[in-house]
């Protein structure tokens, strides 16, 4: 029998709003190749900035890549935490490019040149901004619950772009005072946190059945379709949970705690307003200067 023609497709106008997830960039800790002899990574904050760009530029490459399917308006850029180091261990105090205020003002310079680059290039009608603290940024020795947000540099950092885009119509800012944020997205409900709540020390089936427990338990008190978190510096889709990776890689604290090895990269998601998440992908951040591989 003769083959059937397939007719070439066509958008049916469907509706999406990207997601694409920026956390545990660390942007100015150090790491020298001897620190992970191997797998061949350095960071500094020369890198972190190239990274930061490639990350800019693939969220607008991936998104123009699923327009001919839907119809993306709408960027949820999720500012996940711990995009500053800061002075959490002792190790860091001793090795960071920077002390953490001139490392926040680095931070805050970057993070304004990503959000520029995809309201220039990204032809997004709207981009809504979570913004949730990781424990990096943290001025206290033990965590909070309570006070947790106004001890940690990154609610300063977050009050700060709110500030600076203050005039832009076009961004809608959520800034966490608590552990974690809800916001609907194309009729889902999206649960974005850090990620750090929970404690891990090893065992069968890594870090998701402690990530799972716990999203089931919060589920108990307020429902999500989906949850994004980092913290673990693992890039991974567990359904209806969305773990993302890091902008600095690996470094000498994973290799420490026998860490499997990732390339530095972030998480792209697509939502449907219909079918809820339709795709996944990896956002590469992984530039090394010249010679050099991750």
């Amino acid at each position: 029998q003769e083959p059937h023609e397939i007719v070439r497709y066509k958008a049916s106008g469907g509706q999406a709003i990207a997601v694409a997830c920026l956390s545990d960039v660390h942007m100015e800790e150090r790491v020298d190749p001897s620190d992970v002899p191997g797998v061949h990574n350095q960071y500094s904050p020369d890198i972190c900035r190239r990274r930061l760009e490639q990350f800019a530029q693939r969220v607008v490459l991936l998104t123009e890549s699923q327009r001919h399917l839907a119809q993306i308006d709408d960027l949820c850029l999720f500012l996940g935490g711990d995009l500053i180091t800061g002075h959490l261990h002792d190790d860091q105090k001793e090795s960071n490019y920077m002390l953490p205020l001139p490392a926040l003002l680095f931070a805050l310079r970057e993070i304004n040149s990503v959000i520029a680059h995809l309201l220039e290039h990204g032809g997004f009608e709207r981009i809504v901004i979570p913004c949730c603290y990781g424990n990096h940024g943290r001025t206290t020795k033990k965590p909070r619950a309570k006070t947790a947000a106004e001890t940690n540099y990154e609610w300063m950092l977050y009050n700060l772009l709110v500030q600076h885009w203050a005039d832009e119509p076009r961004i809608e800012w959520h800034v966490a005072s608590g552990g974690m944020l809800y916001i609907d997205l194309m009729g889902h409900v999206c649960r974005f946190t850090h990620g750090d709540f929970m404690t891990y020390n090893g065992g069968t089936g890594g870090a998701s059945v402690p990530i799972m427990r716990a999203v089931s338990d919060w589920d108990k008190a307020q429902p999500a379709a989906l949850t994004f978190m980092g913290h673990f510096h693992t890039a991974r889709d567990f359904g209806r949970i969305i773990l993302n990776g890091s902008v600095m890689g690996y470094n000498a604290y994973a290799l420490s705690i026998h860490a499997a090895y990732e390339r530095p990269r972030q998480q792209y998601v697509l939502i449907d307003s219909k079918r809820g998440k339709s795709l996944v992908a990896d956002i590469f951040c992984d530039y090394m200067p010249k010679g050099d591989k991750p």
